[in-house]
């Protein structure tokens, strides 16, 4: 086992190296070549984005009707505070899913969670605001709701584009997001407790 582990350990810079000395062998211009393969693989990222970002969205989508139904009956029997709980706890296991996805299966283990555990927020915040304000007051429920929802996006988003442009990884914004819904958390049943 422990030949494997070295063999392993070294097989990649190995490799590298190989290829380094043939291309040198060979008077080719390794880095040349280096970089028109760097260019080749930007340009299948670019290719391939569009297809990602849709199977994201689809998955998280169909994941999100499930998750309306489900919040809908738990809001109702429960309350709140269950659906809003559940509701961060999915958004940080995404968030930290996220931060360390390797491969595209840990993308879309993220939006399945995003669809399935974060889409009962936003109905249960809409249901309990006309509840807190009555039927003849459900239009204003609803758009201040809506409001507060386009906040936290927009400011969000800033915060997310202002971690990558300073740090240059998502790693630290995804974990930055996992521990303000932990923080969330905390906060939401304190509120609420306090409230009751």
């Amino acid at each position: 086992m422990q030949i494997v582990q070295t063999l392993s350990t070294f097989a990649i810079p190995g490799i590298i190296l190989i290829i380094v000395i043939y291309g040198i062998k060979e008077k080719k211009k390794v880095y040349d070549l280096f970089m028109a393969g760097a260019k080749d693989g930007v340009k299948i990222v670019i290719s391939i984005f569009p297809t990602l970002l849709g199977l994201f969205m689809a998955v998280s989508g169909v994941a999100g009707i499930f998750g309306r139904l489900m919040y809908g009956k738990i809001y109702d029997s429960k309350g709140i505070l269950l659906v809003i709980v559940m509701c961060m706890a999915g958004n940080a296991l995404a968030a930290l899913i996220m931060a360390n996805a390797t491969a595209y299966k840990h993308i879309i283990a993220a939006a399945f969670i995003i669809g399935l555990f974060t889409t009962g927020s936003s109905a249960a915040l809409q249901a309990d605001a006309v509840k807190c304000l009555g039927k003849e007051r459900a239009g204003v429920a609803t758009s201040s709701r809506s409001i507060g929802n386009d906040i936290g996006y927009m400011l969000g988003s800033m915060v997310v584009a202002g971690f990558v442009e300073k740090y240059g990884t998502y790693k630290t914004s995804y974990m930055c997001m996992f521990f303000l819904s932990i923080i969330s958390i905390v906060l939401f049943v304190v509120y609420y407790k306090r409230k009751a």
